[in-house]
């Protein structure tokens, strides 16, 4: 099946209880239908160090997929974790636009939001907006893998080559 008629094909917006969209998603897979619950990849900084986490890309919301004529989707609404399907007008479930849910699959390999790290040309200024360094700025130096950059910046009066996560640079304006 390809990704415009997968996308296309019955996906619906569930909201779940506050933090319990883990559970809501066993709970609806249990059922037998089938869910996507997209996650982000941020920077957090825990016991003074940087780290990775994922988070909900839409906290509270997953999508579930369903035929409104051929599946018992009255079920969804009485799921643990799930708060309600979210309904149009008359009361019956909305399904998401196709574009949107293809643009939202296309971005999300693998459930997981790829934000993409800036094209930047060594020596150019860059702000960073995570970590320890955030709020400075320094100048962008390369690419050292998919996800971490060197970049130089004046600490105590001296350039300091330092390697951080792509995700802390922003661009300079």
């Amino acid at each position: 099946m390809s990704l415009e008629s997968y996308a296309a094909t019955g996906w619906h917006v569930v909201a779940s209880k506050p933090r319990k969209e883990r559970i809501a998603e066993i709970n609806l897979r249990q059922q037998g239908f089938e869910t996507f619950w997209p996650n982000i990849r941020s920077v957090v900084r825990r016991r003074g160090k940087a780290a990775e986490i994922l988070e909900p890309l839409f906290p509270g919301y997953m999508f579930v997929r369903f035929n409104r004529e051929r599946d018992r989707w009255q079920s969804i609404n009485g799921t643990m974790g799930v708060q309600r399907l979210i309904c149009a007008k008359g009361g019956l479930p909305a399904p998401m636009p196709a574009g949107a849910m293809k643009e939202i699959f296309e971005r999300c390999p693998q459930g997981v939001w790829e934000v993409g790290v800036p094209e930047l040309q060594p020596g150019q200024q860059v702000d960073l907006i995570g970590g320890p360094f955030i709020g400075l700025c320094g100048r962008f130096e390369k690419m050292v893998s998919r996800d971490r950059v060197r970049v130089l910046m004046s600490l105590l009066d001296s350039d300091v080559s330092v390697l951080m996560p792509a995700a802390y640079l922003g661009r300079a304006a």
